[in-house]
């Protein structure tokens, strides 16, 4: 006999079908063609088998062969299997990681115990007992009445199951304990809710944005308050400093300041104009700069909760199916991200216009220093939410954007 006819009948008999192999398939039930359509995948013994579905259409016992064999294949062959299934508590007495996709879009993978870290948060349990959630010997746990019966608990983690059975065990009986958010569906739930949530978060911060660039006013602040107070000034005081007489500006106030101006070694301030440039660059510009981000945030959060009451949107939002804390941080990111965006960009082009200028004094690059990188990754995020939190306050009694951009 041939290796090929060896094959075929060792598989047709682990899966049951060797009396059956004269018959046509068109006369095979539904849990015969499902084994015939796997073992014909094992014919050439592959080390990475994909199945979708393998258990739909089987009864109770074929489900039970299935899943016992696909455990013997991995642990006696060493075949990884990868199933795609949506009847999950059969999945978890034979994988050893998960996979959730939602839209053709990986959105978390793990083992069990990792989800559970991670989603399961504090372990839910109902218990069957004679006693009531208001019992007084209850009164430290978080517990409430989930039927009759049936009590509801939510315990910090797996060893506060037993001291709390030990407690219920010397008051009363005891007939059922079951853990409600540890199974691999309670899990996917959570996964699915969570990756809803941060969609919806995306879909309103797209929206608030599209409507920024079709707010003129809005719109024409992002590109002229970074373009004026992080391209034009700092370029025009690099040019005071490399052409103007500084000696001459302050009746001599100047002088004195910079004369007490800490200077780094590795940079060479020949003149008083070295040292007015390289002080103007890194301390004044600062706060002329931490304006740009601010004003543009306050403007937008105005704007986006100002205009959903003009637009009498607020309302229907408010009952949509989206959490508020969501609602909000949606709204906070379609400020955020462009006036941070701006202020990014004049940054950059600010920056190596300084550098251009400045380049034939110093004879080496000035900007940034680190203190600009920890105010720009740091300090001006930190500032720029402070100020979108603060608009919404105030723009919650607000009546029109028009009255706040005064």
């Amino acid at each position: 006999m041939k290796q090929p006819q060896r094959r075929i009948d060792q598989l047709l008999m682990e899966f049951e079908l060797k009396e059956h192999e004269d018959k046509l398939i068109g006369k095979y039930s539904t849990g015969m063609k499902k084994r015939l359509a796997i073992a014909k995948a094992l014919l050439h013994e592959p080390k990475l088998l994909f199945l979708d579905e393998p258990t739909n259409g089987l009864d109770p016992d074929g489900i039970r062969d299935m899943i016992g064999y696909l455990r013997k294949l991995n642990e006696e062959q060493g075949t990884t299997i990868l199933i795609c299934s949506h009847v999950l508590h059969q999945l978890e007495d034979v994988c050893s990681s998960y996979l959730f996709i939602d839209q053709g879009r990986l959105i978390e993978k793990g083992t069990l115990e990792e989800l559970e870290r991670k989603y399961a948060g504090k372990i839910v349990i109902h218990v069957k007992t004679g006693l009531r959630a208001g019992s007084s010997e209850l009164s430290g746990y978080q517990v409430r009445e989930a039927g009759e019966q049936l009590l509801e608990f939510h315990l910090q983690d797996e060893q506060a199951i037993s001291d709390l059975l030990r407690l219920m065990l010397r008051i009363s009986w005891v007939h059922e304990v079951q853990i409600m958010n540890r199974s691999l569906e309670s899990i996917y739930f959570e996964v699915r809710r969570r990756c809803m949530n941060y969609n919806k978060i995306i879909a309103i911060a797209d929206k608030d944005m599209k409507m920024t660039r079709k707010t003129g006013k809005v719109w024409i602040s992002l590109i002229l308050l970074p373009l004026i107070l992080g391209v034009l000034i700092p370029a025009a005081i690099v040019s005071i400093g490399r052409w103007a007489d500084i000696l001459a500006l302050g009746n001599g106030r100047i002088m004195l300041l910079l004369e007490h101006l800490s200077i780094p070694d590795k940079i060479s301030m020949p003149t008083v104009n070295h040292r007015f440039v390289y002080f103007m660059t890194q301390y004044m510009l600062v706060p002329i700069f931490m304006l740009i981000p601010v004003i543009n945030a306050m403007m937008i959060a105005v704007n986006s909760f100002v205009g959903e009451k003009e637009r009498r949107t607020l309302e229907s939002l408010l009952f949509a199916p989206i959490e508020i804390k969501d609602l909000f941080i949606g709204k906070l990111l379609a400020s955020f991200i462009p006036a941070y965006a701006s202020t990014l960009a004049s940054f950059l082009v600010g920056g190596i216009i300084m550098n251009v200028l400045a380049y034939p004094m110093f004879g080496s690059i000035i900007f940034p220093s680190l203190n600009w990188f920890i105010l720009l990754f740091w300090v001006i995020p930190v500032f720029t939410i402070s100020a979108i939190l603060f608009s919404v306050l105030v723009s919650a009694r607000s009546k029109a954007f028009r009255k706040h951009s005064r």
